[in-house]
């Protein structure tokens, strides 16, 4: 058995092992936390960091046993704890595991590329060239993109979740993914496209998407867009929903999920993020999706935080008054209420006949 090691296991995190089963080369994910963080060789439940439901796997904090049964490791380390970071990649290093690490983490250490796979924010796709002249290409799939009103809203677990039952049912899927560590999962992360210009970001996006599905010849293709739509505050703007509106631009979605933080809100409130998505991104809102995280703000300090709680408590009908609204919100963390999203997700391509 193939096993890969992550560390440390954070909510960032946690969609490996909620959907290990879509990760074909290994067999086995060993999660660990940060040493000492919940005391000595403390096992705790993954719901403990993204509020999901019990997973029969338990979070370890004893990485110096785990390491040893580890074929390879993810290294999550924060770039700014830069002693540490060298210091669990030496350490890997000498057990001979095979070392995963993300981009920006690699540039800072300046370490020897030797036994490790860096997650590049580069991928096939990114020496896409485009002109001014060049024109919006047609995806000649249904085209599901999934947004969200920040971070944190479990727009990743949303997009796992249609693959996982896309491909149980026995569809193709091309995919971009809004983590870093989306390769794992046999697809790529969403290519980073920084100091370029708005309208060449359209071009570029609807180039790959193209090239992509003329090259996988996909049933359907899915793509999440990362940060939020819109601006939350004037300190925490959210890029404007740059990358969201220049994704909607040039994919010409299908379907559009939206994720919501869990404080309850009104169908006014509703109305308006739905009027925003029709004219700001150019699409209408099918389905929400309500995430299992609050969003704090500390006004004193100008910053934000999240708060996660129980996705047991995050019940869709406690959200809108209106019955046809209703039948619009989920929760993905739900079984019955993802299967259900996606059986009238299904249904509403299969009645278009022009997509299908």
């Amino acid at each position: 058995m193939s096993k890969l090691l992550i560390y440390p296991f954070t909510i960032e995190t946690a969609p490996i092992l909620r959907y290990k089963e879509l990760i074909n080369q290994y067999d086995e994910i060993i999660p660990v936390t940060e040493w000492n963080s919940w005391g000595e060789s403390e096992l705790v439940d993954i719901s403990h960091f993204d509020g999901g439901h019990h997973n029969d796997v338990k979070v370890s904090s004893d990485f110096n046993f785990a390491i040893r049964y580890a074929d390879s490791v993810l290294i999550t380390c924060d770039v700014n704890d830069c002693n540490n970071l060298r210091d669990v990649i030496e350490c890997c290093k000498r057990f001979g595991k095979h070392i995963f690490v993300y981009e920006d983490d690699f540039k800072v250490l300046e370490a020897e590329a030797e036994g490790i796979t860096v997650f590049k924010a580069e991928n096939a796709y990114s020496n896409t060239k485009v002109e001014y002249e060049s024109k919006l290409l047609d995806i000649p799939v249904p085209v599901i993109l999934v947004t969200g009103q920040g971070q944190q809203c479990n727009k990743f677990d949303i997009q796992l979740n249609l693959r996982k039952k896309f491909q149980k049912d026995g569809y193709i899927v091309s995919q971009f993914g809004t983590k870093e560590y989306s390769p794992l999962f046999g697809f790529e992360a969403l290519p980073k496209f920084l100091n370029v210009p708005f309208w060449k970001k359209v071009l570029l996006y609807n180039k790959i998407f193209s090239d992509c599905v003329y090259k996988e010849n996909p049933d359907v293709l899915i793509v999440g867009a990362p940060g939020g739509t819109m601006q939350i505050d004037d300190y925490n703007h959210e890029m404007f929903g740059e990358s969201a509106i220049a994704l909607s631009v040039s994919l010409k979605p299908d379907i559009l999920i939206h994720s919501l933080y869990c404080a309850l809100t009104n169908d006014d409130e509703i109305e308006e993020m739905q009027n925003h998505s029709k004219y700001a991104l150019g699409a209408n809102i099918d389905f929400f999706n309500i995430s299992n995280t609050n969003l704090i703000f500390e006004s004193d300090k100008r910053t934000i935080s999240y708060l996660v709680g129980d996705s047991k408590l995050v019940l869709p009908e406690l959200y809108s008054k209106s019955e046809n609204l209703t039948k619009s919100i989920y929760n993905t963390f739900d079984n019955d209420s993802a299967d259900s999203l996606f059986k009238r997700l299904l249904t509403k391509l299969q009645s278009n006949i022009e997509v299908v």
